[in-house]
């Protein structure tokens, strides 16, 4: 039997919504979908006073940072912006939180190559950058985190 091709494509659509809404768990979920960044013109300048860096965003993907690879694992205090971009040139994923509460669960993430770290002053709940992505969310979404990190992890420039 020939479906006519008006249907077939609003059938494919209609599944295709439907995947795509599946894929994270629901339409609820805490996490937007990652950004890609335009690459900071000084990506590839390497600074030796983290505080002379300047940047535009708390949680920068790209830009100006130390040569050496900065913290790994679950960190205890607010990071500078060279030295997150560090962890991002490196390869790994940073995962930052505004609210103490949200530590515990989010310091269960750390892992080779992703980085928990807080960062109080951060509009968003967390965010996790990459090379040149970001993830923001509202809340805490695991499973977005995850799914962030192991989409993006060993793909920073590295140089």
């Amino acid at each position: 039997m020939r479906v006519p091709l008006p249907f077939r494509a609003g059938a494919g659509i209609v599944a295709l919504c439907a995947l795509s809404l599946g894929a994270c768990g629901s339409t609820n979920d805490a996490c937007r979908v990652p950004v890609r960044e335009p690459l900071h013109p000084d990506h590839l300048l390497h600074v030796t006073d983290p505080t002379a860096a300047i940047f535009d965003t708390l949680t920068p993907t790209s830009g100006p940072h130390l040569s050496a690879g900065g913290p790994s694992g679950v960190v205890d205090e607010p990071l500078l912006p060279a030295v997150q971009v560090a962890i991002l040139e490196r390869g790994d994923v940073l995962v930052q939180y505004r609210d103490e509460a949200d530590a515990a669960t989010l310091r269960t993430l750390a892992r080779d190559r992703v980085v928990v770290a807080p960062l109080p002053s951060l509009t968003d709940r967390v965010v996790a950058t990459a090379w040149t992505y970001r993830l923001r969310c509202s809340g805490v979404d695991t499973k977005a985190i995850e799914k962030f990190a192991a989409a993006h992890s060993g793909k920073g420039q590295g140089h």
